[in-house]
């Protein structure tokens, strides 16, 4: 588990799963922001848009290159439906959905898994996650048989609320929004 969601599950969990508000301004704020840990390393915003940038130029020249030619492949096999995202660690995966099965697609699967996570690697002093996992999230813990969809896009996602802000920065991480020119600005 991530450093940051320990502090959501162990030190937040009372307050998120008893204020209903609260637990929707847990939700706004991790959507679409990024929390940093300043206290343990204060260059961290510098250096993760820094590895970030190397990261996506490696992904992006892999996934032209490889990809391309093993979607073909299996669209010659099945006609299938790929599907690219990433999981609750931020791996990028690609999904293949498929109308019957063979051996052959399932080494193909692993091997895009294989290929495409290590090239984003989890890192312990940033945060960031989709709607649907902040939505899980907040669902998880407050346990009272909701999902993500309670919580989906319900308004002010990307937005880091003053009170969920200083609740984490005592624990020393600090939220950053994206501006409108998808620049990180901390709120």
């Amino acid at each position: 588990m991530h450093p940051f969601e320990k502090i959501l599950y162990e030190k937040l969990s009372d307050k998120i799963k008893n204020n209903d508000r609260y637990a929707q301004v847990v939700y706004h704020s991790l959507c679409n922001t990024n929390f940093y840990n300043l206290k343990e390393r204060p260059n961290a915003v510098k250096e993760y848009e820094q590895l970030n940038e190397k990261h996506e130029k490696i992904a992006n020249n892999w996934w032209r290159t490889i990809a391309r030619k093993t979607i073909l492949l299996i669209r010659k096999l099945t006609g299938p439906k790929i599907v690219v995202g990433s999981d609750k660690k931020g791996f990028k995966y690609a999904q293949i959905k498929y109308r019957f099965g063979t051996k052959k697609l399932d080494r193909i699967m692993v091997f895009l898994q294989i290929k495409i996570a290590p090239l984003f690697p989890r890192y312990d002093y940033v945060y960031s996650c989709s709607w649907r996992t902040a939505g899980s999230i907040v669902a998880e813990i407050r346990n009272k048989g909701e999902n993500y969809l309670n919580f989906y896009c319900s308004g002010n996602e990307g937005t880091v609320d003053d009170e969920f802000y200083f609740d984490m920065k005592e624990y020393g991480w600090y939220g950053y929004e994206y501006d409108a020119y998808g620049d990180l600005t901390e709120p």
